[in-house]
Protein backbone atom coordinates (compact mmCIF):
# COMPACT_ATOMS: atom_id res chain seq x y z
CA UNK A 1 0.00 0.00 0.00
CA UNK A 2 1.40 3.63 -0.61
CA UNK A 3 1.76 6.30 1.78
CA UNK A 4 -0.78 8.75 2.19
CA UNK A 5 -0.68 12.50 2.61
CA UNK A 6 -2.89 12.83 6.34
CA UNK A 7 -5.60 15.03 6.80
CA UNK A 8 -6.31 16.31 10.16
CA UNK A 9 -8.42 19.15 10.68
CA UNK A 10 -7.57 22.07 8.30
CA UNK A 11 -7.46 21.55 4.56
CA UNK A 12 -9.32 21.46 0.87
CA UNK A 13 -11.22 17.94 1.72
CA UNK A 14 -11.63 17.77 -2.07
CA UNK A 15 -8.00 17.79 -2.76
CA UNK A 16 -7.70 15.36 -0.40
CA UNK A 17 -10.16 12.75 -1.71
CA UNK A 18 -8.34 13.19 -5.42
CA UNK A 19 -4.88 12.83 -3.99
CA UNK A 20 -6.07 9.54 -2.45
CA UNK A 21 -7.54 8.40 -5.24
CA UNK A 22 -4.07 9.11 -7.48
CA UNK A 23 -2.37 6.81 -5.23
CA UNK A 24 -4.80 4.02 -4.66
CA UNK A 25 -5.91 4.02 -8.13
CA UNK A 26 -2.67 2.18 -9.01
CA UNK A 27 -3.00 -1.26 -6.37
CA UNK A 28 -7.09 -1.51 -6.51
CA UNK A 29 -10.12 0.12 -7.76
CA UNK A 30 -12.33 -1.71 -5.71
CA UNK A 31 -15.01 0.12 -3.12
CA UNK A 32 -14.21 -2.11 -0.28
CA UNK A 33 -10.74 -1.28 -0.75
CA UNK A 34 -10.76 2.57 -0.91
CA UNK A 35 -13.24 2.15 2.71
CA UNK A 36 -10.71 -0.32 4.79
CA UNK A 37 -7.57 2.07 3.34
CA UNK A 38 -8.61 5.61 3.71
CA UNK A 39 -8.70 5.77 7.11
CA UNK A 40 -4.82 5.35 6.82
CA UNK A 41 -4.97 8.56 5.03
CA UNK A 42 -6.81 10.60 7.98
CA UNK A 43 -5.10 11.92 11.07
CA UNK A 44 -5.98 13.91 14.83
CA UNK A 45 -9.88 14.69 14.69
CA UNK A 46 -10.14 13.91 11.21
CA UNK A 47 -9.07 10.20 12.08
CA UNK A 48 -11.42 10.48 15.44
CA UNK A 49 -14.39 11.59 13.52
CA UNK A 50 -14.37 8.75 10.81
CA UNK A 51 -14.04 6.19 13.82
CA UNK A 52 -17.27 7.32 15.17
CA UNK A 53 -19.13 6.95 12.17
CA UNK A 54 -22.13 4.40 12.54
CA UNK A 55 -21.94 1.15 11.13
CA UNK A 56 -25.06 1.38 8.81
CA UNK A 57 -24.16 4.79 7.71
CA UNK A 58 -21.53 3.48 4.81
CA UNK A 59 -22.67 1.24 1.88
CA UNK A 60 -20.06 2.33 -0.66
CA UNK A 61 -17.39 4.75 -0.98
CA UNK A 62 -19.35 7.49 -2.57
CA UNK A 63 -20.92 7.71 0.88
CA UNK A 64 -17.69 8.16 2.35
CA UNK A 65 -16.84 11.04 0.35
CA UNK A 66 -20.23 12.79 0.61
CA UNK A 67 -19.57 12.71 4.69
CA UNK A 68 -16.32 13.79 4.60
CA UNK A 69 -16.94 16.86 2.22
CA UNK A 70 -20.20 17.40 4.60
CA UNK A 71 -17.75 17.44 7.34
CA UNK A 72 -14.87 19.11 6.42
CA UNK A 73 -16.19 21.25 3.86
CA UNK A 74 -15.87 24.59 5.87
CA UNK A 75 -12.81 24.22 7.14
CA UNK A 76 -11.29 25.77 3.97
CA UNK A 77 -13.06 28.98 5.68
CA UNK A 78 -12.20 28.61 8.73
CA UNK A 79 -8.18 27.92 7.28
CA UNK A 80 -8.36 31.35 5.93
CA UNK A 81 -9.83 32.92 8.61
CA UNK A 82 -7.53 31.56 11.25
CA UNK A 83 -4.93 33.15 9.33
CA UNK A 84 -6.41 36.32 9.51
CA UNK A 85 -6.61 36.18 13.30
CA UNK A 86 -2.73 35.45 13.58
CA UNK A 87 -2.29 38.69 11.66
CA UNK A 88 -4.41 41.20 14.28
CA UNK A 89 -1.98 43.09 16.37
CA UNK A 90 -2.61 45.70 18.96
CA UNK A 91 -2.05 48.95 17.52
CA UNK A 92 0.22 51.66 18.81
CA UNK A 93 -1.65 53.51 21.95
CA UNK A 94 -4.52 51.04 21.22
CA UNK A 95 -6.70 50.23 24.34
CA UNK A 96 -6.66 46.58 25.47
CA UNK A 97 -10.78 46.87 25.23
CA UNK A 98 -10.40 47.76 21.63
CA UNK A 99 -7.95 45.22 20.72
CA UNK A 100 -9.72 42.54 22.63
CA UNK A 101 -13.00 43.55 20.56
CA UNK A 102 -11.42 43.57 17.19
CA UNK A 103 -10.20 40.26 18.21
CA UNK A 104 -13.02 38.43 19.25
CA UNK A 105 -15.19 39.66 16.41
CA UNK A 106 -12.97 37.70 13.99
CA UNK A 107 -12.58 34.39 16.53
CA UNK A 108 -16.65 34.28 16.77
CA UNK A 109 -17.03 34.40 12.95
CA UNK A 110 -14.66 31.35 12.61
CA UNK A 111 -16.97 28.27 12.91
CA UNK A 112 -13.92 25.43 13.31
CA UNK A 113 -11.78 27.84 14.91
CA UNK A 114 -9.16 25.76 17.36
CA UNK A 115 -8.74 26.78 20.64
CA UNK A 116 -5.04 26.21 20.98
CA UNK A 117 -4.76 28.66 17.87
CA UNK A 118 -6.86 31.31 18.45
CA UNK A 119 -5.11 31.60 22.40
CA UNK A 120 -1.56 31.87 20.55
CA UNK A 121 -3.10 34.45 18.02
CA UNK A 122 -4.18 36.68 21.06
CA UNK A 123 -0.96 36.06 22.68
CA UNK A 124 1.43 37.26 19.56
CA UNK A 125 -1.19 39.91 18.51
CA UNK A 126 -0.99 41.62 22.10
CA UNK A 127 1.90 44.35 22.36
CA UNK A 128 4.35 43.96 25.52
CA UNK A 129 2.61 45.18 28.77
CA UNK A 130 1.65 44.00 31.86
CA UNK A 131 -1.07 41.29 30.40
CA UNK A 132 1.34 39.28 28.45
CA UNK A 133 3.87 39.14 30.84
CA UNK A 134 1.30 37.74 32.94
CA UNK A 135 0.30 35.49 29.89
CA UNK A 136 3.97 34.07 29.76
CA UNK A 137 4.24 33.33 33.43
CA UNK A 138 0.61 31.65 34.18
CA UNK A 139 -0.78 30.58 30.64
CA UNK A 140 -4.27 29.82 30.04
CA UNK A 141 -5.61 26.74 29.13
CA UNK A 142 -8.92 27.44 27.53
CA UNK A 143 -10.49 30.30 26.03
CA UNK A 144 -12.59 31.52 29.12
CA UNK A 145 -9.47 31.59 31.38
CA UNK A 146 -8.14 33.91 29.03
CA UNK A 147 -11.31 35.88 28.56
CA UNK A 148 -11.28 36.38 32.30
CA UNK A 149 -8.25 37.34 32.39
CA UNK A 150 -8.61 40.11 29.66
CA UNK A 151 -11.42 41.40 31.90
CA UNK A 152 -9.63 41.89 34.92
CA UNK A 153 -6.41 43.97 33.13
CA UNK A 154 -8.53 45.44 30.98
CA UNK A 155 -10.22 46.99 34.14
CA UNK A 156 -6.88 48.07 35.58
CA UNK A 157 -6.05 50.33 32.44
CA UNK A 158 -8.75 52.35 32.64
CA UNK A 159 -8.62 53.05 35.91
CA UNK A 160 -5.05 54.03 35.22
CA UNK A 161 -5.80 56.27 32.21
CA UNK A 162 -8.72 57.72 34.36
CA UNK A 163 -6.23 58.95 37.50
CA UNK A 164 -3.01 60.30 34.51
CA UNK A 165 -5.89 62.19 32.86
CA UNK A 166 -7.60 64.16 36.62
CA UNK A 167 -3.87 64.15 38.01
CA UNK A 168 -2.51 67.83 38.82
CA UNK A 169 0.08 68.74 36.63
CA UNK A 170 2.28 69.40 39.36
CA UNK A 171 1.72 66.16 40.48
CA UNK A 172 2.94 64.26 37.14
CA UNK A 173 6.07 62.48 36.98
CA UNK A 174 8.69 64.40 34.52
CA UNK A 175 9.40 62.59 31.79
CA UNK A 176 11.87 62.61 29.27
CA UNK A 177 10.12 65.52 27.33
CA UNK A 178 10.02 67.79 30.23
CA UNK A 179 13.49 67.12 30.56
CA UNK A 180 13.70 67.95 26.73
CA UNK A 181 11.99 71.23 27.11
CA UNK A 182 14.09 72.82 30.32
CA UNK A 183 17.42 71.67 28.62
CA UNK A 184 18.86 73.70 25.94
CA UNK A 185 19.00 71.90 22.12
CA UNK A 186 22.32 70.13 21.30
CA UNK A 187 22.18 71.99 18.57
CA UNK A 188 22.61 75.58 19.89
CA UNK A 189 25.51 74.35 22.32
CA UNK A 190 27.43 72.64 19.87
CA UNK A 191 27.17 76.15 17.71
CA UNK A 192 28.52 77.99 20.63
CA UNK A 193 31.36 75.39 21.09
CA UNK A 194 32.06 75.26 17.55
CA UNK A 195 31.88 79.06 17.30
CA UNK A 196 35.84 81.06 17.96
CA UNK A 197 35.91 83.80 20.69
CA UNK A 198 37.34 87.38 19.45
CA UNK A 199 41.15 86.99 19.33
CA UNK A 200 40.91 82.82 18.50
CA UNK A 201 40.61 83.22 14.91
CA UNK A 202 44.25 83.49 13.84
CA UNK A 203 45.54 81.08 16.74
CA UNK A 204 43.18 78.56 15.09
CA UNK A 205 44.31 79.02 11.61
CA UNK A 206 47.35 78.33 12.65
CA UNK A 207 49.93 81.31 13.88
CA UNK A 208 53.15 81.74 11.72
CA UNK A 209 56.86 81.65 12.91
CA UNK A 210 58.45 84.92 13.61
CA UNK A 211 60.90 82.82 11.02
CA UNK A 212 58.39 82.69 8.53
CA UNK A 213 57.15 86.38 8.85
CA UNK A 214 60.93 87.53 8.09
CA UNK A 215 60.73 85.31 4.95
CA UNK A 216 57.92 87.32 3.89
CA UNK A 217 59.13 90.46 4.79
CA UNK A 218 61.99 89.91 2.68
CA UNK A 219 60.00 88.71 -0.17
CA UNK A 220 57.65 91.62 -0.28
CA UNK A 221 61.05 94.24 -0.14
CA UNK A 222 62.01 92.13 -3.24
CA UNK A 223 58.84 93.27 -5.09
CA UNK A 224 58.79 96.04 -4.18
CA UNK A 225 62.14 97.28 -5.49
CA UNK A 226 61.45 95.88 -8.86
CA UNK A 227 58.18 97.93 -8.99
CA UNK A 228 55.49 95.20 -9.33
CA UNK A 229 53.71 96.52 -6.04
CA UNK A 230 54.04 100.30 -6.58
CA UNK A 231 49.78 100.96 -6.54
CA UNK A 232 50.17 99.12 -3.13
CA UNK A 233 53.14 101.20 -1.29
CA UNK A 234 52.24 104.60 0.00
CA UNK A 235 53.86 107.63 -2.06
CA UNK A 236 56.25 110.35 -1.05
CA UNK A 237 54.84 113.88 -1.32
CA UNK A 238 58.12 115.96 -0.93
CA UNK A 239 58.73 115.43 2.88
CA UNK A 240 61.80 114.55 4.47
CA UNK A 241 63.07 111.00 4.60
CA UNK A 242 62.67 110.06 8.70
CA UNK A 243 65.51 107.43 7.87
CA UNK A 244 68.66 108.15 9.12
CA UNK A 245 71.37 108.37 6.23
CA UNK A 246 73.87 106.15 6.77
CA UNK A 247 77.19 107.57 7.67
CA UNK A 248 81.00 106.98 7.49
CA UNK A 249 82.45 105.43 10.45
CA UNK A 250 84.17 108.15 12.57
CA UNK A 251 87.58 108.56 12.34
CA UNK A 252 89.36 108.35 15.78
CA UNK A 253 92.01 111.41 15.73
CA UNK A 254 93.06 110.98 19.13
CA UNK A 255 96.43 110.16 18.23
CA UNK A 256 96.70 113.41 16.52
CA UNK A 257 95.23 115.21 18.87
CA UNK A 258 97.49 118.76 19.64
CA UNK A 259 99.17 118.20 16.15
CA UNK A 260 99.40 120.24 13.00
CA UNK A 261 98.43 118.17 10.13
CA UNK A 262 100.42 118.73 7.39
CA UNK A 263 100.92 116.50 3.92
CA UNK A 264 101.45 113.30 4.48
CA UNK A 265 104.22 111.48 2.99
CA UNK A 266 104.13 108.21 2.40
CA UNK A 267 107.37 106.41 2.62
CA UNK A 268 108.02 102.61 2.91
CA UNK A 269 104.47 102.09 4.01
CA UNK A 270 104.56 104.75 6.69
CA UNK A 271 102.81 108.18 7.82
CA UNK A 272 105.04 110.88 9.03
CA UNK A 273 104.14 113.74 10.46
CA UNK A 274 105.65 117.64 11.15
CA UNK A 275 107.69 116.17 14.44
CA UNK A 276 108.46 112.91 12.38
CA UNK A 277 112.72 112.17 12.17
CA UNK A 278 114.07 113.82 8.92
CA UNK A 279 116.62 111.74 7.33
Amino acid sequence: MPKFKTFGVYGDPGNHLKSFDSQLSFWASDDEVYARAFPSSLSGQALKWFHKLPSDSIDCWQDITDLFNDKFGASIVAEEDERTLMEIQQRPRETLRSFTTRFEEVATNIPMANEKVTLISFFHGLRYGPLKEKLVLEPPNTRNELSKLVIQYIKLEEVKLLSDEYSPKSERPKGRDDLRKKSPKRGRVWDRLQKPKEGETFRRQGARSPRKKMVDIAEIEKLISRGQLREFVKKDHGRPSRRREMTPPRRDNRLNKGREATPCNRKGGHYFGRHSRRR
